[in-house]
């Protein structure tokens, strides 16, 4: 999480801290595009944790709990 918070104040804001862009529409729109970045990486990031949990090696593994957190890990 520390590491996306970096990456976030090195893309978005500049050195002042401030955001980036002439107007605030245009600031509005950088942040706007950052969290659809952040909402695609954390569904992209879930559907690869599905797909390794879901994997006969790591069904072993998984508790209960797990499998009700992963839909597609139940089998």
């Amino acid at each position: 999480m520390e590491n996306w918070n970096s990456a976030n104040h090195d893309l978005f804001y500049g050195k002042d801290g401030a955001l980036t862009g002439p107007d605030k529409e245009s600031q509005e729109v950088s942040m706007l595009a950052l969290h659809l970045l952040q909402s695609a990486l954390a569904h992209v990031n879930t559907l690869l944790l599905q797909d390794i949990l879901s994997e006969a090696k790591w069904q072993k593994g998984l508790t209960d709990t797990d499998r009700r957190a992963c839909p597609r890990c139940s089998g």
